[in-house]
C-alpha cells in the first residue's frame, strides 16, 4: 500500500469509526484493527492534518508542511517519503 493511500485509508477508518457510535475496543474489535494501531495511526493523523497538505498529480507529488514547499518524483518509497514528512513536521 503506497504511503497516500495509507492515509487516506486510516482517514476512511477514523471517519467511520467517529461515525460508528460504538467505543474503540468495539470498533476495533469489529474491524479486525489492533487498538494500539488504531491509536497510533489516528494520531498520525492528527499531526499530518495539523502541518500538512499534499497534491498528488501522475509527474509529482508536492507536499505542503508548515509552510514549506517540498516535491517529489511520484515513485519516491513510501519509508523515503514518511520519514521526510515526520522530519519536516518537526521544523517550525
Amino acid at each position: 500500500m503506497k504511503y497516500f493511500d495509507s492515509i487516506r485509508e486510516w482517514q476512511r477508518i477514523k471517519n467511520d469509526y467517529e461515525n460508528s457510535g460504538l467505543s474503540v475496543r468495539e470498533y476495533c474489535k469489529l474491524k479486525n484493527i489492533s487498538k494500539s494501531s488504531f491509536y497510533r495511526n489516528v494520531s498520525a493523523l492528527k499531526e499530518i492534518n495539523s502541518n500538512t497538505s499534499i497534491e498528488r498529480l501522475p509527474d509529482k507529488i508536492t507536499i505542503y508542511i508548515n509552510g514549506n514547499k517540498v516535491e517529489f518524483d511520484p515513485t519516491i518509497d513510501d519509508i523515503t517519503l514518511s520519514r521526510v514528512i515526520k522530519t519536516c513536521s518537526k521544523l517550525r
